[in-house]
């Protein structure tokens, strides 16, 4: 599959491990187990019992305790925020020997921002990032989900967050970095509150002299889409475009001119969104598809004739040209591809 060039399919992979234990294979099935492993794939729990029972059988007792541990274990202590059952299992995988790797770490620190215990929190992202890991900002979606439930908490609140990163910043310094306030920013996004995510990522940064990202301001216009403000996402739009204002020196990304042909589509004079179309592509990004089936849905809406071109726009990057429901009439629409052709 790999001299193929074909995409990766972990079903496949999983009926690979299955014949070749079966075939009492169990050292290439367990370097194909691995490789499904490391893509981060969801094995499911047969072919983990099967790759455990035949580690047992060859006597790699180390290699079968461990995969019981990360599968299981660390994976229930996740789920139902159990800290104490997840530093159990990872005191054990270090009595081993084991190095500590990112999917040992990660429901750790899960279950920690589950039961929001905002001092392990730190504790365990600092240990991770000493390691080179959870330096993506996928690691911290879910406490942005969880701080988001309640903005104003007294003892679980982005603000709150903060405050306990400046306290410890001394202690736990891998914590302070734009990931981590993205993050935080991220949870007044969930809620709505756009101004004071913008009042905060100024503050917050210039407090802490940290440098913002391109996914600080993606991430407020996609907030501003939400709340359909064309007039915030214009303002933070325009500093960034704006080479006088703009000292940090950061260029919309894709997510940020997309935001900005949503944010127009969301008024009843949507110019402005193929006046941002055309400088998204000037600017060497594909649009997506889901900015052109908005696009194609206003034009249809208001009977634009520019809806022929966003179609063969459409068709000239593959994409399909498919849509839901007609909104003029609530019947099932469909683009005719007669007329494309």
């Amino acid at each position: 599959m790999n001299s193929k060039n074909l995409p990766f399919n972990s079903v496949i992979h999983e009926s690979i491990v299955h014949t070749l234990i079966d075939l009492n294979e169990n050292e290439h099935a367990y370097m194909v187990f691995q490789d499904i492993q490391k893509r981060g794939c969801i094995i499911s729990p047969h072919i983990i019992h099967k790759v455990v029972v035949s580690l047992t059988s060859d006597n790699e007792v180390d290699l079968a305790y461990k995969l019981i541990l990360d599968s299981e274990i660390l994976e229930t202590a996740s789920r139902n925020a159990n800290p104490s059952l997840a530093a159990d299992a990872l005191r054990i995988l270090d009595q081993k020997g084991f190095l500590m790797r990112d999917f040992y770490l990660e429901p750790l620190l899960e279950s920690f921002i589950r039961t929001n215990d905002i001092d392990r929190i730190l504790e365990t992202l600092h240990l991770m990032r000493l390691s080179d890991m959870g330096k993506g900002k996928t690691t911290l979606t879910l406490l942005s989900a969880e701080l988001s439930k309640d903005i104003n908490s007294p003892s679980f609140s982005p603000q709150i967050f903060f405050d306990s990163m400046v306290k410890f910043r001394e202690v736990y310094p891998l914590t302070v970095d734009t990931i981590t306030l993205n993050s935080l920013l991220k949870a007044y996004i969930i809620s709505g509150e756009i101004p004071v995510a913008i009042n905060k990522m100024d503050s917050w940064f210039s407090q802490l002299e940290i440098k913002k990202n391109s996914d600080t301001y993606s991430m407020l216009l996609s907030g501003c889409v939400t709340k359909k403000n064309t007039y915030a996402a214009k303002q933070i739009f325009d500093y960034m475009v704006n080479p006088k204002d703009n000292q940090e020196k950061i260029k919309p990304n894709q997510e940020a001119y997309e935001s900005m042909i949503l944010v127009s589509l969301t008024q009843s004079k949507y110019e402005n969104a193929f006046v941002y179309l055309e400088a998204m592509k000037a600017n060497g990004f594909i649009p997506s598809r889901h900015v052109y089936s908005s696009l194609v849905k206003k034009c249809e809406i208001h009977g634009d004739h520019r809806q022929e071109a966003v179609i063969n726009e459409m068709k000239l990057f593959g994409y399909p040209i498919m849509f839901g429901v007609n909104l003029r009439n609530g019947t099932e629409y469909k683009i005719p591809t007669d007329r494309i052709l």
